[in-house]
Parts: C-alpha cells; structure tokens; sequence
C-alpha cells in the first residue's frame, strides 16, 4: 500500500462501513423493509453462526437487552449479582431499575477476567465481562444455570453457551461488529418471555449488522497482522509496561478477532496522552467507562481492578489503517515507557 506523504492524527478509532454496508442499507429501505422482518432475522442465524448458540434476538439497544435477560432470570428484589468491576456502567443503571444488588470481585490483571470468588457460591446471579478472547476460570462452569456473559469485546470466542444461560453482545458504532445500534441477547433456550415488536431490530439496522458478519473474518485477519506489528514494537520498548487482553498462544486464531490493542502503563496515563498527542496518535483509557471508574471503587479487594482501570490504555486499531499509520503508531507503542 502506498504510503501518504503527510500524517495527522491518527483517529483511535473510525466506524467500519463499507461502500457494501451502504448498499445492503438502501436495498432494505427500496425493499420498505424498515421494522423488524427478514433482514433481522438473517441477521440472528448469522449471529447463532457465530457464536454457537442455539437462539439469538436481536434487540434495540444494549440497555434493552438487559432488562429482557433480568426479567428472564426473574430474581426476586433484593437479589445480589456477582459482576466484574470492569464492565460496562450501564449494568448498574440496569440492576437499580430491579433492585438489585451488584456484588464485585477482583479481576486478573492481565486479561481482566473475573477471579473466581467465594461469593459465586451465595450470589443470585454472575455477570462475566469478558475483556479478552478467553472462557471465564473453569471453576464458574458449574454456575452455568445462573450467569450472564457479556461477550462484546470478544466475539467470536467459541464454547461460552458452556457457561452461562444467556450471553449478550453490543452492537454499537465502536463495537466488533455494528448495526448502528443495537444489541443481540443468545441463548441455550428459547425465551420464555415474549419481545414485544418495538423492542426488536429494525431491519435496516440488521442489515448493516449482516453485511458486517460477512466481513467478519476478513477485518479480524487484517487486525491481527496490525496486532503483530504493535507487539514486535512494543518488544522492542524494554519498557515495564505489560500487554493486555491478549489470548493464549493456543487460541485458534479464526476465535481471536484482535478488536483491541492495550497495555497497562507503570506510569502515568496522563504522562502517556501528553506523548501520544505530541505523535499525533490517539489514545484512550480502555476502562473510562467502566463499573470501578464510574462508581469511584477502592475497595482493597478489587486492587487489581482499580489498577487495571487507572492504567490501561489502547490504540487505533482497524482493518483500513494505512501502512504509514501503523508506523506511527508503533513508534509510538516502542518508545512509550
């Protein structure tokens, strides 16, 4: 690929549609198919295609999904959910609108994934968040009846229907794969309750989010030779800052789809924006959003969750970066300390 003469900013990040993505788009509005329909529901097999679980309904919204998954758990009021601290803030916006009591855990400081913890014996349901390409600790397999898995940063990881009851991926602009909106609830079994019209994907939101499942393969292939690339520059860093969220060597490489590049600093983060900014590559706090950011957690128990939050940042990282930004970036990446 050619390289261009000038460089300016490097985005973090650049919504990934496809002159393709557009068409399929105005395909579904000359077809008048704009409310839930076909489009959606080609969308959900691809999606059961995907992740290998038997049901998939593809939803409004994120915040949407949640409620429809809390309400089939059907806990009583008062209910205690173990959760990992760094997922997203929205869980505890949901778990208030059902009275429910989030309990929290510390997490691994290199994959981010939640420890196993005594109170996954008492809880009335687990939430895992899982923050890389990897299964939760074996050990939460036997709670499989009562947990929930976010899988949005790590689609395309086979075998979670083996733990959980119910999984949930987010759709949104800055997700793996996008409908515009959206979210997508899995399943072992059928819902027991019905989703009301209004609450489903249009389909001219489906069919953004199909034509994105096509390229699916392709997008991750191309980001994980950028992956490549960041890791033998940052090899080269002798820095003390460490990776995180990246797979195990023995990970089939079609389950690991290389959405995020990120190391947790020894430094200071704001030490880190001040260079990036002055390489003109951007960066962000990996975790900005998260449970123990937003809730101002500190409890001595969750140190590894608060450290991760504070510390881990990530990179520009999707399929159409140009080679010489690439090569701004690992510069960057090489000589960050």
């Amino acid at each position: 690929m050619a390289k261009d003469k000038k460089i300016t900013t490097v985005n973090l990040f650049k919504p990934t549609l496809r002159r393709q993505d557009m068409q399929s788009v105005l395909e579904t509005m000359a077809d008048e198919a704009i409310g839930p329909g076909v489009r959606k529901t080609e969308f959900e097999y691809a999606m059961k295609e995907l992740t290998g679980f038997d049901h998939a309904y593809a939803l409004r919204s994120l915040g949407t999904s949640l409620q429809v998954i809390f309400d089939e758990l059907d806990l009583e009021e008062g209910a205690r959910i173990l959760i990992s601290p760094l997922a997203p803030s929205i869980y505890k916006r949901i778990a208030d609108l059902f009275g429910y009591t989030l309990v929290f855990a510390d997490t691994d400081p290199s994959t981010g994934l939640l420890k196993y913890n005594k109170n996954a014996e008492s809880v009335d349901a687990i939430i895992h968040y899982l923050t890389t390409p990897a299964l939760p600790d074996e050990e939460y397999r036997k709670f499989q009846g009562k947990t929930v898995i976010d899988v949005s940063p790590a689609l395309g990881l086979k075998n979670v229907n083996g733990f959980c009851k119910y999984a949930v991926c987010s759709l949104e602009d800055d997700d793996v794969i996008s409908s515009g909106g959206g979210a997508v609830i899995l399943s072992n079994d059928p819902l027991e309750n019905k989703i009301y019209k209004e609450d489903s994907m249009p389909d001219l939101n489906a069919a953004l989010g199909f034509v994105q499942y096509k390229f699916f393969a392709s997008n991750s292939q191309k980001r994980r030779e950028i992956v490549q690339v960041y890791q033998n520059a940052f090899m080269r860093s002798g820095s003390k800052n460490k990776l995180f969220g990246l797979p195990d060597a023995d990970l089939p490489q079609e389950e690991y789809n290389a959405f995020r590049f990120a190391i947790t600093l020894s430094s200071k983060v704001e030490d880190a924006m001040k260079y990036a900014t002055k390489s003109k590559v951007e960066i962000k706090r990996l975790f900005e959003d998260s449970l123990v950011s937003t809730l101002g957690l500190r409890d001595d128990e969750l140190t590894n969750s608060v450290y991760t939050a504070a510390r881990t940042v990530y990179f520009p990282l999707y399929y159409f970066l140009k080679s010489n930004e690439i090569e701004e970036v690992s510069k960057m990446i090489a000589h960050l300390l």
